[in-house]
């Protein structure tokens, strides 16, 4: 199976074989995308079809997360803060990074991330998904969190199940425990990385993101980083 992968809007499809290396107009934005892009296939127990994709090149997208070593989506030190010894933060921005996998049917709206609630016990984050070609039965994004160094922390996964229709928007907003060992800590949060790593689609087909790519998207950010680190998910609240 193949699959038509359109640079200018992100919309994916699968098509047959034969058309891998021409070119075809995208039925969604009406430009000119490349055939380039094979995904293999797999049957599981459950006689569902998995998908494993296969991509040619990762879209990454960036903007400001607020300043390092504040809390709250105000983007405000807290009143305890306040009244005790403060420092005030350097200015120095949290860096918001999105992975789009052009060959999964859901990409992030806009560049988002994590914010530190609070609680040192606890991250937020809310955030749209497009929705494109096919109807959807779930979603699962993962953000790799790392600190001031670049060193990786955490992953943090959040999901939704319910039925999405095609082209359309869908809103996450979740509250995901993180388990800090202090707001101190916290606060050196510096970087979240997120990409959608797996949906459901209403027919029950499962496509996965392609992990190699992802974790070569990290290191380019980040140097080390294990492909196991993907996986480290934590709990969500």
């Amino acid at each position: 199976m193949a699959l038509f992968l359109c640079d200018a809007c992100a919309h994916s499809q699968a098509v047959d074989d034969k058309h891998i290396g021409k070119k075809a107009t995208c039925p969604k934005c009406k430009r000119t995308g490349l055939v380039a892009a094979s995904i293999a296939v797999e049957n599981n127990p459950g006689g569902s079809s998995i998908i494993q994709q296969r991509t040619a090149v990762m879209h990454i997208r960036k903007q400001s997360g607020g300043r390092v070593g504040l809390v709250g989506m105000s983007g405000r030190t807290d009143q305890a803060a306040k009244n005790s010894d403060h420092v005030e933060p350097p200015q120095l921005d949290r860096e918001w990074i999105v992975i789009d996998d052009p060959a999964m049917p859901v990409r992030f709206q806009s560049p988002t991330g994590i914010w530190i609630g609070a609680s040192k016990d606890y991250v937020c984050s809310k955030f749209d998904l497009l929705i494109e070609g096919s109807d959807l039965a779930a979603i699962e994004v993962r953000f790799v969190l790392f600190d001031i160094w670049w060193e990786f922390v955490t992953t943090l996964a959040a999901d939704t199940i319910q039925d999405i229709k095609a082209d359309s928007v869908c809103t996450i907003d979740k509250m995901l425990n993180w388990h800090c060992v202090s707001q101190a800590v916290a606060k050196t949060h510096y970087a979240s990385v997120g990409y959608v790593s797996r949906v459901r689609l209403a027919d029950g087909t499962l496509i996965k993101a392609d992990c190699a790519a992802i974790v070569g998207e990290i290191r380019q950010l980040a140097g080390a980083f294990a492909a196991e680190q993907l996986g480290s998910i934590a709990a969500l609240k």
